[in-house]
Parts: C-alpha cells; structure tokens; sequence
C-alpha cells in the first residue's frame, strides 16, 4: 500500500525493477539508505560557501562591458540579478563574450542573485538525489544491499574534486553537479527509447530535452556529442527513430553552446589548441580514470577487453573523447575532468556487476573496505566543512564592521592554509580559496556585499 501511494511502483515499472518478486521489505530498506545518504549529503553541502563567479555572477552589467568579470570594474554600470529574465539578458551578452553555457549559467545567475546558500543546497541535494539514482540505474544494479553501498561509497571516496564540483560554490555546483546529473538524464533516456516505439509528442518532448543538456556545457557535451556520432554510424540499422531523433538534438544543442563566439576566445586566451601537460597531472589524481585503466589492462590480459567494448560502446567512445578534449582543447583545472571522472566510474560499476565482482572473495574485502572508510571520514569532513564556514563568515562580519576598509585576514588565510595543505580534504571534500592575493576577489567580494553600490567596501587585508 505505502509503495503504491508514494508512486514507487510506477518508479519501478519505468526502471524495470520487478517489485512484488523481489520483497516489498527489501526495497523499503534500500529507499531508506538511499534518503539517509541524500541527507548526509545535504548536511554537507549546507556548509557551502559562496565564492569567486557567485559574487560576480549575482550582477548584470550593461551590454558594452568587457564581460561577466566587469562587474568589479570602477566605472561599469551594473545592477542586482533580480528575476529568471535579468539573467536571461545578462547570458544573452555572455554568450558572445564569456562561454556559450546560455542555459546553464541563466540558472547560475539567477540563483546567485536571487538565492542564499542555505537554500540553494536544498535544491543541490535534490539534484544529487537524482544523480545518484540514475547512477544506481544505469550502473545495472538490481540486488543486493552491499553492492548499493559500494556504489554509494564510491560516490563518496573515489569522485575527486567533489568538494568543488558537486558541494562547492553555487556556479561550480550547477556546472559540473547539474550538468552530470542532466546527462544521465539523458543516457537512461537512450535506453529508455531503444526498448520499445513510443509517440511523436514523447519523443519530441525527448528531443527538447536532449537538445537542452547538449547546449549546457562543452566539457560533458563534446565527449557525449562524439559518441552519439559513432554509435550512429556504426549501430544505425538497429537504433530506432526515437534514439536518433534524440541522438540529433543532443548534437545540435552541442554545437549551439560550442560555436560561441566566446568559446574561440578562450581558447586563444589559454594558448590554443595544443598538448597540455597539466592534464597528466590532473589524471593521476583522478581514481576513477585510474581504476578503469587497471582494469582495462586486466580485461586485455584475459581476453574480455573487446568484448567489453562494444557492449559499452557509448561509455568507452565518449571517455576517450573527453580525454582527448582535455589534453588538446580545454583544461585549466581538475574540475573539468569531472564528466571523464563520472563516467569512468559509471563504466566501473557496470563491471563490477555485470561480472559478479563482489563475490570474489578479495573484492568483497575491498568493498567492505570501502564502506567503513566512507563511513568513518564522514564526520572529519562535515567538521572541516563546518570551521571553515564559520572562519570565512567570521571574516566577512570583519568586514562589514570595518570603518575605513582595512581587515584582517590572518585567521581565514591561516585556516585555508591548513586545510589546504591536506591533500585528502582539499578539494575532494572542502573548497578552500584565498582573496588575498588578487585585488579582483577583494573588490568582487566588495560588490557583492554591498550589492553592487561600491567595489571598494575592502581597501586593505592585512595579516
């Protein structure tokens, strides 16, 4: 009764989960660990802060301005985001001088001028439910309490950067964390209409939809964008009219946000198209991406490697595409390696079930394993997360009370150092900055607090 009115069995039907073979009670208490793992996250992420593009972001500034960093400029005309179509104008100057994220980063605005953080991580951790459900879904997992806390876990520990990426700033948020849960968004769309026919309205519908998350974000988009091509082209005779209909949009939205004019830009600004040794680097602290290497070295070692290959060939083709457009294209830090990072792990997953990998006796060691470490590193991270808030709020009340603009920033430098100087916790949960040593942070920071009436509410910060 209780899953009939809370709609799950409509859930499962879609999803293809045979709810009364398996047990009512089975799938209660794996709805129950899936809401205490949302709202651990969400305990997390209420102690986001709001830095760097969030301050500047909160403002539109007037046609003519250089771009979306004006906003700190002295003689710039700016204003407060104030409504969804303030930030629709402020994205349509972008699209020609910033990126072409128009979508996407019509929501960043918006949310930065109009919400506090506080209530953005509720919209956050609703997202990353969505997020990890799909994850769950398209990683194939069917049974099984242990496998869902391995996938859970590995969420947890092995996603690198997601102190920035997932539970950081509101920008970073919507563009990496958003656009990841979109695109398996769209990915169990593909599966979902490769199953039967469906009507024109739905898979117009689909269509819209694809051609919106194709348009979010280049980083994610251009890998998928590829991908989508190989398939149709070597699977064409057996995808239906819905997978290519939705296949098309998404490549269409791709090239609406890759044919900005902004985006050649900023290739040029970081040196064109060319090797980047930084992204080595930035692999190597990427665990997912490393564990699929080992892995793909020991399928190839027992022959299984191809086979594995065409049955994901969506996945493989799209990681290799994105790591071909970080080391040539764009690259510039490690959070643009989360889609490689997300899809990585997604393809891990689907190995670790499709070949019962947990009932090896070693590996059910090593998921346990994991478990217990995610659980004991919880409360260390929500500690750090939580006295760093509390450092950086205190700084800004510094601020606020200052008379002639001098601070003192030696307490929140003193405290970015240390957390910083923690690999562990250093990005992958925490997202540490400074403003001191760039006069662009402190008159952004000094926009935002005054909303857009002066750039100079910070004249001096002293140790």
């Amino acid at each position: 009764m209780w899953a009939e009115l809370c709609g799950i069995n409509k859930i499962c039907v879609i999803c293809n989960i045979n709810w009364y073979k398996e047990g009512s009670m089975k799938y209660f208490i794996y709805c129950c660990v899936l809401f205490l793992f949302f709202m651990l996250f969400y305990l997390q992420d209420s102690h986001a802060i709001m830095y760097y593009d969030d301050w500047v972001y909160a403002f539109m500034v007037n046609e003519d301005a250089e771009n979306y960093m004006s906003v700190a400029d002295d003689d710039v005309v700016r204003q407060p985001i104030q409504s969804f179509q303030d930030a629709l104008v402020s994205q349509s100057h972008d699209y020609f001088k910033t990126n072409g994220r128009f979508v996407l980063h019509s929501l960043v605005q918006y949310f930065c001028g109009t919400m506090t953080m506080q209530r953005f991580a509720v919209l956050n951790s609703f997202v990353f439910a969505l997020f990890t459900v799909l994850f769950i879904k398209l990683a194939g997992w069917r049974h099984g309490i242990v496998n869902l806390l391995t996938i859970l876990a590995s969420i947890w520990i092995l996603m690198p950067h997601k102190g920035i990426t997932f539970m950081g700033n509101i920008s970073l948020s919507v563009n990496y964390l958003w656009t990841s849960a979109a695109t398996l968004t769209f990915l169990f769309l593909l599966e979902y209409l490769s199953r039967r026919r469906h009507s024109l309205v739905i898979i117009c519908l689909a269509a819209l939809f694809s051609f919106l998350v194709g348009s979010l974000q280049e980083s994610f988009s251009v890998c998928i964008a590829g991908a989508l091509v190989l398939n149709i082209r070597f699977r064409r005779t057996t995808l239906n009219k819905g997978v290519i209909a939705i296949s098309i949009a998404y490549i269409l939205g791709t090239l609406l946000c890759l044919l900005s004019p902004a985006n050649f830009i900023r290739v040029d600004n970081n040196g064109g198209i060319g090797f980047n040794h930084r992204v080595v680097f930035g692999l190597l602290s990427s665990p997912p991406f490393v564990l699929l290497v080992i892995t793909g070295l020991v399928l190839y070692y027992k022959r299984f490697l191809l086979s594995v290959c065409k049955s994901n060939l969506l996945l493989v083709s799209a990681i290799v595409l994105n790591l071909v457009f970080a080391i040539v294209v764009a690259y510039n830090g490690r959070h643009q390696l989360t889609a490689l990072n997300v899809l990585s792990l997604l393809l891990l997953s689907r190995l670790w079930i499709k070949y019962r990998v947990d009932k090896i006796p070693s590996m059910k060691y090593a998921s346990m394993l994991l478990i217990l470490v995610a659980m004991l590193s919880y409360y260390p991270v929500l500690q750090a997360r939580k006295s760093y808030i509390e450092t950086y709020m205190a700084f800004l009340d510094d601020v606020r009370r200052s008379t002639d603009g001098s601070v003192s920033i030696r307490k929140f430098d003193e405290h970015t150092q240390r957390i910083g100087s923690n690999r562990i916790l250093e990005g992958n949960y925490v997202a540490v900055f400074t403003i001191s040593d760039w006069e662009f942070y402190q008159r952004s920071l000094s926009t935002y607090l005054t909303k857009g009436k002066s750039n100079k509410l910070i004249r001096e910060l002293y140790k």
